[in-house]
């Protein structure tokens, strides 16, 4: 439609100056003004051409708008498309980066008090568990620990008379031990140690006799330096080579301050 008013506009404009110039020609020439007529109707076609060609002409410039648009949509990082898709595109994009966040903040706030509800419910359970476990065994240690101290007295001497003799005194065995309460002091924790051992080497009277007293002096000088509580020992001495089930030699003593002191011996080898 604008190139037809264009086109009536041109030849609009050549009339109206051909009847211009034809104009001017006759008023020189004193003649009719048929001319005039003319040139003023060329000059209305040329005046509706031209407002016909500015109304048909503006809505073709209306459309040319939506390039720098569509340039600016080109210059993203995504491939060439259509203007149509361009234009549609960003307003969805758009709105939901608006909507998104806004559910998820909330449901991560929802969430998060449901996992720490859940973390707290089964920590009372393991913590029960573990307390209920060591109370069983320290039940079961008391009684070792309230053993009485009377009878871990008598098991100590025990041992280090044992220890004495296996570390001392060459070809003997000690047969028993026997460790009695001192009845005689009113002191508590004093004791009577009673030692039955035996020496088993084939020699004479004398030598044996000799022997034995050595050793049971040796081992009640031990015994009053090592063994405190001990206030009275006898040493009952087996020598199978004389009698195999007798008691051969008897040694006793008693403690004088920090030693002992024989109070009695038999012999009964001769």
């Amino acid at each position: 439609m604008a190139i037809f008013f264009s086109t009536v506009l041109f030849f609009g404009l050549i009339v109206t100056v051909a009847a211009g110039i034809v104009l001017v020609v006759q008023k020189v020439r004193h003649r009719g003004t048929r001319a005039g007529r003319v040139c003023i109707a060329a000059v209305v076609v040329s005046v509706v051409c031209f407002v016909g060609f500015g109304v048909t002409h503006e809505p073709s410039e209306k459309p040319q708008d939506p390039p720098p648009a569509s340039s600016t949509e080109t210059s993203s990082p995504e491939p060439a498309q259509s203007d149509a898709q361009q234009t549609t595109e960003p307003s969805p994009a758009v709105t939901p980066t608006v909507t998104t966040p806004e559910p998820e903040e909330p449901a991560q706030s929802a969430a998060a008090p449901t996992e720490t509800q859940t973390t707290q419910e089964p920590t009372p359970p393991e913590e029960t568990e573990p307390t209920g476990t060591p109370e069983t065994p320290a039940a079961s240690e008391e009684p070792p620990e309230e053993v009485d101290p009377i009878e871990q007295a008598k098991q100590d001497i025990e041992e280090a008379t044992r220890d004495l003799f296996a570390e001392w005194y060459k070809n003997t065995t000690v047969d028993s031990v026997t460790v009695n309460e001192h009845l005689g002091t009113e002191k508590e924790g004093d004791f009577v140690l009673l030692v039955y051992a035996t020496w088993d080497v084939k020699n004479s009277v004398k030598m044996t006799n000799k022997v034995l007293a050595m050793y049971s002096e040796d081992f009640a000088a031990r015994v009053g330096q090592d063994l405190e509580n001990v206030q009275e020992l006898s040493v009952f001495w087996t020598v199978p080579y004389y009698s195999e089930d007798d008691t051969s030699v008897k040694y006793s003593y008693e403690r004088a301050g920090a030693g002992m002191y024989e109070t009695g011996h038999m012999i009964l080898v001769e």
